[in-house]
């Protein structure tokens, strides 16, 4: 990808690796927060495989899944909002593919992009089947949700499943009609 890229991601160690390979192109922007419904400050989870944190608790069906995600410790993090990013980074909400891998908090992050979400091009998704964390939106919420805000499903790739082979999670990418080429 040749464009411009602003990256967000709240845990010490994490954003330690993204800001030295962001720092090799000058159009990727790494920024150190949670993104969230709100600005503030929020304990988040830190897991073991460090991308299964999560500000909220992770629920059995994760853990079965995916032994190495426990929970092992909490670091306070700061929220920023979608809409806050777009201002701040100069971002054109109609150029904009909105990634969101935030562990069963998709919805808050959406609500802070509030009506610049109904600008924005594209949006990939996490989504899961089952509850993996405590009180997350679904597959069916988010879909709804998305559709009602004039995007339609454009593709799935697969995430994490169970030891029986269910599926648990996947990333839907979501495309306003008429933007796909």
């Amino acid at each position: 990808y040749g464009g411009r890229i602003v990256s967000v991601e709240p845990l010490d160690s994490a954003f330690a690796a993204l800001s030295a390979r962001a720092s090799k192109d000058n159009l990727w922007v790494a920024l150190q927060n949670g993104v969230g419904a709100a600005p503030g400050a929020i304990d988040i989870n830190v897991s073991a495989n460090s991308y299964s944190s999560s500000v909220l608790d992770m629920n059995d069906a994760h853990l079965h899944a995916a032994p190495d995600s426990r929970y092992v410790g909490i670091q306070q993090i700061e929220l920023t909002t979608v809409i806050h990013l777009i201002e701040q980074q100069h971002i054109d909400p109609a150029a904009c593919l909105l990634k969101v891998d935030t562990q069963g908090y998709e919805s808050q992050v959406l609500a802070g992009a509030g009506p610049v979400l109904d600008k924005i091009a594209a949006v990939q998704l996490e989504l899961s089947f089952v509850e993996l964390y405590a009180g997350q939106d679904l597959f069916d919420d988010h879909v709804a949700a998305l559709r009602k805000r004039g995007f339609a499903l454009w593709s799935l790739d697969p995430g994490i499943s169970a030891p029986d082979g269910r599926l648990l999670q996947c990333d839907g990418l979501f495309l306003r009609p008429g933007g796909a080429a």
